[in-house]
């Protein structure tokens, strides 16, 4: 891919021009029916970045590939569907990855992580759900851009009129 625009997207704010990067990868996908009821979905990405043309005085960012890219993602959700009730466990793994646009000529590495996430659907007639939703739900410390960490548990209560 040629004239890639890199955004930093933490403070300061900026984007930059690499003359080409070569972007590659594979992503694979798999949902099992285990019974009438439960299921299981399994999703895999790999990904590899490489950096051409940058100029050799220019320190934003990694030399030799792109900030922020995980090689690997992880991802297996468990559904349980039961008319009224409906139940998804979500299982999301992230490899680390590196920084080096944050501070210049230095680099960061951020570590994997793993977050759990779970919700709780009941249907309740006339096209009405009430949900509750726990992001992130054993707590997990984790950032995905250096020094801005993400939210901790989070709930999440929801009511749905469809027309």
């Amino acid at each position: 891919m040629d004239d890639f625009i890199q955004f930093q997207h933490v403070y300061p704010f900026y984007s930059y021009n690499i003359d080409h990067v070569n972007l590659w990868g594979l992503e694979l996908e798999h949902r099992w029916q285990m019974d009438k009821r439960n299921s299981l979905t399994l999703a895999y990405t790999y990904q590899k970045t490489e950096k051409a043309g940058q100029v050799a005085a220019d320190n934003k960012g990694l030399s030799d590939e792109l900030d922020y890219r995980p090689q690997h993602k992880l991802g297996l959700t468990w559904a349980y569907d039961a008319k009224p009730w409906r139940l998804r466990y979500t299982f999301n793994y992230v490899s680390p990855q590196r920084d080096g646009l944050t501070t210049p000529g230095t680099i960061y590495r951020i570590n994997g992580y793993t977050v759990h996430n779970i919700e709780f659907v009941r249907d309740l007639g006339d096209k009405r759900t009430l949900g509750l939703y726990i992001q992130n739900l054993f707590d997990q410390s984790y950032v995905e851009q250096y020094g801005y960490p993400m939210p901790g548990r989070r709930f999440r209560l929801s009511f749905t009129q469809a027309w």
